[in-house]
């Protein structure tokens, strides 16, 4: 992966990320290399749910897969703090509640960000926000149109996919209905974990992110418009048994 752009004239970047796992740190290390990296959102939830309402919401299948991930990605040191952050040089904001989305759009223009990349972020992004910049990208951890939504590694494992993928699209106000505008598959892993799945993705980050860099900054960014597609919420016991019945009746 290699970026000609001279550092002054590279595109002035911020990322929208939760700051964890294999590709939120895949991209993270990703973007400093190839743009100037101004700074980054962190998003966080303002709650959380007790363990035994997920669990009885959920399954025990749910729970075990996602917290293997979560311990995964601390043996691994998948995370990036705030102070890490900041030692680079790079601004930091924390965006918990809707009340933090005035003050993530107003550094954005502060900073005269171009380009925004999302990846793993956890509030959706509104005009607000998008305005800014010139390009706003999400990265999605499926082969988009197929399983728009908040969790589509989980839902791919629960309906035995044989691929998964990441799919970088533009951000509009629909979720993850944008045009595409670079996407890359891998197989599904012998061993069916989320955290393998996420491991095995992350790997694609660097030249997905490579080329879309590469073509804003050579001007020739093709983008490719989403089909008819899936989205499913939360894998919740609810939700599965509603969609198993909507695929057994179609």
């Amino acid at each position: 992966m290699t970026n000609a752009t001279s550092p002054e004239n590279r595109l002035r970047c911020a990322l929208l990320t939760i700051g964890s796992g294999p590709i939120a740190i895949r991209s993270y290390e990703t973007l400093k290399e190839l743009v100037d990296l101004r700074c980054v959102v962190l998003s966080r939830k303002s709650s959380r749910q007790p363990v035994l309402t997920v669990i009885r919401e959920f399954g025990l299948w749910y729970v075990f897969q996602t917290t293997l991930s979560i311990l995964t990605n601390k043996i691994r040191r998948q995370r990036i703090s705030r102070d890490d952050i900041e030692r680079e040089g790079i601004r930091t904001i924390v965006w918990s509640g809707r009340d933090d989305e005035t003050q993530a759009a107003n550094l954005l223009r502060e900073l005269d960000v171009a380009l925004i990349v999302s990846c793993g972020f956890q509030h959706i992004l509104r005009r607000p926000t998008i305005d800014p910049a010139k390009f706003c990208f999400n990265l999605h951890p499926s082969l988009l149109p197929e399983y728009r939504g908040p969790e589509p590694i989980v839902w791919g494992l629960l309906c035995h996919e044989k691929k998964f993928g990441i799919t970088i699209h533009e951000v509009d106000e629909m979720v993850d209905q944008g045009d595409i505008v670079a996407q890359g598959e891998v197989l599904r892993p012998a061993l069916a974990l989320q955290a393998v799945v996420e491991l095995k993705l992350s790997k694609l980050v660097p030249d997905l992110l490579g080329k879309v860099v590469s073509d804003i900054n050579a001007g020739r960014l093709l983008r490719r418009k989403q089909g008819k597609g899936t989205y499913l919420p939360a894998p919740s016991y609810a939700n599965r048994k509603l969609f198993c019945e909507e695929r057994f009746d179609n």
